[in-house]
């Protein structure tokens, strides 16, 4: 019986080498986050694009490399949760992505051929990002990783976040032959990240007036917008210090959803076993 799988397992291996093929290709869709500011999937959703260059193994498994590019977006002030509603807090932030993934076919799959038109897939694989979260003050928006929102930089404050981080896609799609070298994949996947900070809200409220007297009026009324700023929460001065900004146990997610258009590049490929 052992014997019998080793068997296929070879003449798989054999046929796959002659069905290598690479494609290449552009992306358009879109793309949202999930974090503090927004619970809610495919809430605040903005246009996406990118480059897509992907090289078959075999008929079943794949190897891709994407260029993607979006802006996310949160509002408290959309948000069910008083206590969300109150922060008041906004962003935006314009998001680029260089990923590596593994894809993996349902059914044996080779674009441009008519034999094999239709496949399901899943992938997987790591993202490197850059983001840039940006907040609006009196009509003008400003990049707030340098203003140090929850005291970053200052005395006994935390250290500045990265404005890169790391992801980790994960997600499913469809791939559908139209004609000659060209095919459209139908694409929703996921990235969980490392960082709490896409949005600039993680942690608690940094003393507001040290804030304002050591970084400046901007970055106090950026810092702490919450609409009743009273000594509501026993324990806490009129300034929220100390007070929950947001929950850095929980990193921040975002998604893309889209469809590739890619062409095949070079010779149909043939699955027919070469033996040497």
């Amino acid at each position: 019986m052992k014997a019998r799988y080793l068997i296929i397992v070879i003449i798989f291996a054999v046929k796959s080498v002659s069905a290598q093929f690479s494609e290449i290709g552009v992306m358009m869709g879109t793309t949202y986050y999930i974090g503090e500011l927004n619970k809610k999937h495919f809430k605040h959703g903005n246009i996406a694009a990118g480059l897509i260059y992907r090289y078959s193994f075999n008929t079943r498994i794949s190897f891709r490399m994407n260029l993607l590019i979006g802006k996310v977006e949160g509002y408290d002030s959309a948000s069910d949760n008083v206590n969300n509603i109150n922060r008041n807090q906004s962003f935006r932030s314009n998001l680029s992505e260089l990923g590596a993934m593994i894809e993996v076919n349902y059914y044996s799959y080779i674009t441009g051929d008519k034999k094999t038109r239709f496949t399901t897939y899943l992938m997987a694989g790591l993202a490197y990002i850059k983001m840039n979260p940006k907040a609006q003050y009196l009509d003008v928006w400003y990049e707030l990783q340098p203003l140090g929102t929850e005291g970053q930089g200052l005395a006994n404050g935390p250290s500045r976040y990265n404005l890169d981080a790391l992801a980790i896609p994960f997600g499913m799609g469809a791939k559908i032959n139209l004609f000659g070298r060209l095919a459209v994949s139908l694409e929703y996947s996921l990235r969980f990240t490392n960082t709490d900070y896409l949005d600039d809200v993680s942690s608690v409220y940094y003393d507001n007036e040290v804030i304002r007297n050591e970084v400046g009026n901007v970055a106090a009324e950026l810092a702490n917008r919450r609409l009743n700023k009273g000594t509501e929460f026993s324990g806490f001065d009129g300034n929220g210090t100390g007070l929950q900004r947001g929950n850095p146990t929980q990193k921040d997610w975002y998604a893309f959803t889209g469809i590739f258009v890619t062409m095949r590049l070079g010779k149909k490929p043939t699955t027919c076993a070469r033996w040497n």
